[in-house]
């Protein structure tokens, strides 16, 4: 199996179409009168959800009528917010041919179809004309591509001069090895995290101009500011070790001071580093 065909196949999942329906259902929505605010729930998996989103897109600068690039799309989550939010355009591109299917359909739900445009593609071999957009990003992409400069190449060359390439992403601090699975991988050959500096290296390599480096936590999510305020019905889903934040003195102390009543609040463990697969993920979402 190729690396790319490795990538594929650990993203694959079937019916999803089917659960996001399910989920609908029980939050008391359905496919007729859906927001892209209720799809948030289920089709932005990156860590962080759609907080994180709304954190990494104002930095991006986008303003109406612009064409942008979402680099690794995945069902279009991402794509579809900035189009909402921003009143741009946005064309996505994704390995996995389940989730460009998937996404044309929500694109319809939400009546975005003619706003959001979604592909399947390469991320380092992207089908369209130099400089075409005003503005690309990648949402949790690079960790499943060994070389990243060619991720990086692409987005410059495809991105108008002066305009914005944006990536937010998980990085390492040591070489410490990572314990399979993980969310973008269940074994090792499919997974290249990079420590941030080498991200760094790469997009200076081809001719990018490095304005901002996020790298830190928002201080508000510290626990002792913030987690005993939380009164809304939580599930936490976490690996037993995490090498980020260890179970012992970190999770489950996080989990205890939640203000959740207890019967409100779960806590599930997975054999994993940091957060379980995604496919666990999406699952534990949708049930």
């Amino acid at each position: 199996m190729t690396k790319t065909a490795a990538v594929t196949a650990h993203y694959s999942i079937g019916d999803i179409l089917g659960r996001i329906e399910s989920g609908l259902t029980k939050i008391g929505s359905n496919v007729e009168r859906v927001t892209v605010d209720e799809l948030s729930l289920v089709d932005e998996f990156h860590i962080g959800g759609r907080a994180a989103t709304e954190h990494f897109f104002p930095q991006l600068g986008f303003e109406e009528g612009q064409r942008i690039l979402d680099i690794g799309c995945g069902i279009g989550g991402g794509a579809r917010f900035a189009a909402a939010k921003y009143g741009v355009e946005v064309e996505g591109v994704d390995l996995t041919d389940s989730y460009i299917e998937t996404g044309k359909v929500l694109n319809e739900w939400v009546g975005l179809e003619d706003k959001v445009l979604l592909q399947t593609g390469d991320a380092t071999s992207l089908n369209f004309a130099n400089e075409s957009f005003d503005a690309a990003f990648t949402m949790h992409v690079c960790m499943n591509i060994e070389n990243t400069r060619f991720v990086f190449e692409e987005a410059y060359r495809v991105v108008k001069p002066g305009g914005v390439f944006g990536s937010y992403d998980v990085t390492k601090y040591s070489d410490v090895a990572c314990a399979f699975p993980l969310p973008w991988a269940t074994e090792e050959a499919p997974s290249f995290l990079a420590k941030s500096s080498e991200y760094v290296d790469s997009l200076e390599s081809v001719g990018v101009t490095i304005d901002i480096i996020n790298d830190r936590p928002r201080p508000e999510v510290n626990e002792t500011n913030y987690v005993p305020r939380v009164k809304i019905p939580t599930l936490m889903l976490n690996g037993r070790y995490d090498s980020f934040f260890p179970y012992d003195t970190a999770i489950k102390p996080m989990f205890d001071l939640l203000g959740t009543p207890e019967e409100d609040k779960v806590l599930k463990i997975y054999e994993t580093d940091h957060i379980p697969p995604k496919n666990e993920f999406v699952k534990e979402i949708l049930a």
